[in-house]
């Protein structure tokens, strides 16, 4: 994980101090059982992909921010920003490129354990990716343009 150079932060990794980015985590993932694998990444920022078992749901919680790749001056621009895809017609697979990482072999390895893992009163299993469970796009600003002109979802799986 590196720092981030460009505003939006579309080359990857966090802009802000590594302390500042750890307590927002904690803040967010406190309610969360610890990291399976909770060994820091670069520049020392903690990691909370963990598993949650509520009434029989085998949740794997993912970042889905960590691990990819950042898209700047890796994927072709069709928005405003590198990580923004305003045109209803893309294909994604336009965007599935070699060399682009999107979970990060840890959350890999992780996902193939969890995977075959029914112990703990799991009878189903859920993936859960962090940012849906904490944010949703629901602003308007000159950035996210209007309700018609906004980025659609699946762009913002490259870009936190």
């Amino acid at each position: 994980m590196v720092q981030s150079h460009i505003e939006g932060d579309a080359d990857g990794g966090y802009r802000y101090p590594v302390a500042y980015v750890n307590q927002v985590q904690r803040q967010q993932s406190w309610h969360l059982p610890d990291s399976p694998d909770p060994a820091p990444v670069n520049r020392d920022i903690s990691v909370y992909f963990t598993r949650m078992i509520v009434g029989g749901i085998d949740f794997a919680i993912l970042e889905d921010r960590k691990f990819k790749t950042g898209p700047a001056g890796k994927l072709p621009q069709m928005g405003p920003r590198p990580d923004h895809i305003n045109d209803p017609s893309y294909d994604p697979k336009t965007i599935d490129l070699p060399g682009l990482e999107l979970l990060g072999q840890r959350q890999e390895t992780f996902l193939r354990q969890w995977s075959q893992d029914y112990s703990g009163g799991a009878e189903m299993k859920c993936v859960q990716p962090r940012r849906t469970s904490h944010r949703g796009r629901h602003r308007r600003s000159p950035l996210h343009g209007s309700h018609s002109g906004r980025p659609l979802p699946s762009a913002r799986l490259f870009h936190g």
